[in-house]
């Protein structure tokens, strides 16, 4: 067998085990070692799973939120978006409208990924319904009730408390 030969094998095409033996070694003795590229590739995979981890739970916990909003009792008026039919020049005054759907929507697509970003957007569907209705409609009262319940009090406390954990998570 030439020089050549031993570094790829055989001339009758069989693999010669003494250098692939060897440098499957080097590898694993390499993914052992806390600081070598290898080692790091594995806890990079490792993060990175942790994150999807964080993030699932995230998602579920927020998802109780979301639910708690949308069993309010006034939640079928924030449940889909505003049509000018319905509201006659609502889009000339809300310039970003924003309803239950489309935030579950926006979770489940990934587009809203903490609680912050939630909240925002929770908080905007409000402001939109007070911004838009007069003081004496009922929209604009439903909206002031419906945001105190859902962000102020116990509409979805367990899944607020499950969220903001997973936030933590999320940002290590």
């Amino acid at each position: 067998m030439t020089k050549g030969a031993e570094a790829s094998g055989s001339e009758d095409g069989s693999s010669v085990h003494a250098a692939s033996s060897s440098t499957l070694q080097l590898h694993a003795t390499a993914s052992s070692w806390p600081s070598s590229p290898a080692s790091s590739q594995f806890s990079a995979c490792s993060e990175d799973q942790d994150a999807m981890q964080a993030q699932k739970v995230w998602k579920k916990a927020i998802m109780l939120v979301w639910r708690a909003a949308a069993n309010h009792r006034f939640a079928n008026v924030f449940l889909q978006p505003v049509t000018d039919d319905i509201a006659p020049g609502y889009h000339s005054i809300v310039h970003r409208p924003m309803d239950l759907s489309t935030i579950k929507r926006n979770i489940e697509g990934g587009v809203v990924r903490s609680t912050a970003v939630f909240q925002r957007d929770v908080m905007l569907m409000f402001h939109n319904a007070v911004m838009y209705n007069s003081l004496d409609h009922d929209v604009f009262l439903m909206a002031l009730e419906m945001q105190r319940d859902v962000l102020e009090h116990d509409g979805g406390t367990r899944g607020r408390r499950c969220a903001i954990e997973a936030d933590l998570k999320m940002k290590k």
